[in-house]
């Protein structure tokens, strides 16, 4: 049953807090710990997780400790063993949280686990990530308290590894039939030795002792015998994981022809497929001769040069076989609405035909760093050098000669025919990007190839490259929201559970963001200047 926790309004009379000697409580006033209480943690709308309880039975663990003790470990990289001791053996963190009676407010570690389990299939179920409103609540009071402009953002994303062992294709299927016979004996259904003799294998030994030449022939045995044992036993295994997970590995890699399993060709296989059965939502992705496997996280923060600081606006956590550009072009629209988006800063992978004309229609400005594309020479010619009259047909070319013919398609594509006796004698038809046909000269511009030259021209001035210089710091943030556990792992499965993670860790980087903005306000009150901050004490939180 949903309960709010009030009882930190309350301060007892022998309270910690109240004990120390007076030469300490000016410090304790200044910690960070006293910052997190009144602007974390008080904060927090306990009444977003409502849903997640039911409406009777015993009252819930306050949902808002819960909830501060998962952005402290972000914030100071703990596990749940280490920040489950800060919280019953370290004052401060009890101070942060609003407990001053630790005894009345001890609970079990699996209290953790069930938090975040009750969110994950809430999110599941529904489709709303509860922890994303209390981000955005955090976010939006930051932003007012400051005065932070919202107008001109920057994105980048950071790829982040799932929890899962790299496995081959052999050990993949070997793991997934393995897990259909266990769960077959654990109902008690008696399976041939064929079955069981091949699950006891050690999927890695198994993978090492053959050799490469049967690797194929193995494959389609081990798929085969897989077919067999979830048609057989379809009425024990339907609605099971291990059932879902064969039936996809079949369907992914394998095709049935004539009643037999054959394997696909590697290159049939989507980078989608199943990588481990552990992480059945981790895809597969080759970044500059690297290969990943797991999650990409997206973040959006501001990057106006007057901001006393920069807040991060947006996050989310998708596959990471998902292009970026189509990640962007989703959450483009509620960027605009919540913030007043004015001009986007992004590298050249967010560029596409969808992002652009969302751009256009909600009249942001796209600033990209950098064209997907071939590298052009420095005095070509290019779309924008044919001039467009009032009714967006082409009027002229480079050298100033009109059109013996024009037309605009339907979807805003210009073409135009130029007349050959012009350019047969045109001094700037070594340059010229218009195609011949019968010494005519053609010339076909989609609203995609403007849009580049456009943007190609923009990069030579001096405003567009100011943009351009907001870009890199946001490269600093997706190293903060990479996991620095486990050479980069995240030590959460799933994407939903993921996808939490990664916006606790963006709150987490808010408020040390803030932290800091308050620890240089406060060093001005005190000399009337701001200086350097000590760095060893900013990462104390």
């Amino acid at each position: 049953m949903f309960r709010e926790n009030k009882s930190h309004d309350q301060n007892l009379l022998f309270s910690p807090g109240n004990t120390v000697p007076d030469r300490l409580k000016k410090r304790l006033l200044n910690h960070w710990s006293t910052l997190f209480y009144k602007k974390v943690f008080c904060a927090i709308e306990e009444t977003v997780f409502t849903p997640i309880y039911s409406n009777t039975g015993t009252p819930n663990f306050p949902a808002n400790i819960l909830l501060g003790l998962e952005i402290l470990k972000e914030i100071h990289g703990l596990s749940d063993e280490q920040v489950y001791d800060r919280y019953h053996f370290d004052y401060t963190y009890q101070r942060a949280l609003g407990v001053e009676d630790i005894e009345k407010y001890t609970f079990a570690i699996r209290t953790i686990y069930h938090f975040r389990e009750r969110l994950a299939d809430y999110e599941m179920r529904t489709g709303e990530n509860l922890m994303l409103e209390v981000f955005k609540s955090g976010r939006d009071k930051i932003i007012e308290e400051l005065g932070i402009k919202t107008g001109l953002q920057r994105t980048d994303s950071v790829l982040i590894q799932a929890n899962i062992k790299r496995m081959s294709r052999l050990s993949l299927f070997h793991k997934v039939f393995s897990n259909v016979v266990k769960e077959l004996l654990d109902k008690k259904i008696h399976l041939s030795e064929k079955y069981t003799d091949l699950a006891k294998e050690d999927e890695d030994g198994f993978s090492y002792r053959l050799p490469s030449e049967k690797v194929p022939e193995t494959l389609e045995k081990i798929g085969s015998m897989l077919r067999e044992l979830i048609l057989d036993h379809v009425s024990s295994l339907r609605g099971t994981k291990v059932y879902e997970d064969a039936e996809r590995l079949l369907s992914e890699q394998t095709e049935v022809k004539s009643g037999r399993v054959k394997l696909k060709d590697p290159p049939d296989i989507d980078s989608g497929s199943m990588q481990n059965p552990s992480d059945t939502d981790a895809t597969y992705r080759k970044k500059r001769d690297s290969e990943y496997r797991g999650y990409s996280a997206h973040a959006v923060e501001t990057c106006d040069p007057d901001n006393k600081m920069q807040v991060i606006t947006h996050i989310d956590t998708v596959k990471n076989n998902v292009d970026d550009a189509k990640v962007l072009e989703n959450n483009l629209s509620e960027i605009h609405d919540e913030m007043g988006l004015e001009a986007m800063v992004t590298d050249g992978g967010f560029v596409s035909d969808g992002v652009r004309d969302l751009c256009d229609e909600l009249n942001i400005d796209f600033v990209t760093t950098a064209i997907r594309g071939k590298e052009q020479a420095e005095d070509a010619l290019t779309s924008v050098d044919f001039s467009v009259n009032e009714t967006g047909l082409i009027s002229a070319c480079p050298a100033d000669h009109a059109p013996v013919k024009r037309s605009m398609e339907k979807d805003g594509t210009l073409k135009a025919k130029f007349a050959k006796k012009q350019c047969s004698v045109c001094s700037l038809k070594s340059r010229c990007i218009a195609y011949r046909e019968n010494g005519n000269g053609i010339i076909t511009i989609d609203k995609h190839r403007r849009w580049l030259d456009e943007r190609r021209l923009r990069l030579g001035t001096a405003y567009y490259l100011s943009l351009c210089g907001m870009r890199p710091p946001v490269e600093a943030l997706m190293e903060k929201l990479k996991p620095k556990y486990l050479s980069g792992r995240v030590l959460f499965r799933g994407l939903v559970r993921v996808r939490t993670r990664m916006i606790v860790r963006a709150m987490g980087v808010n408020f040390r963001r803030y932290y800091l903005q308050m620890l240089l306000f406060f060093q001005f009150l005190l000399y009337g200047k701001t200086g350097s901050v000590n760095l060893r004490f900013i990462g104390a939180i």
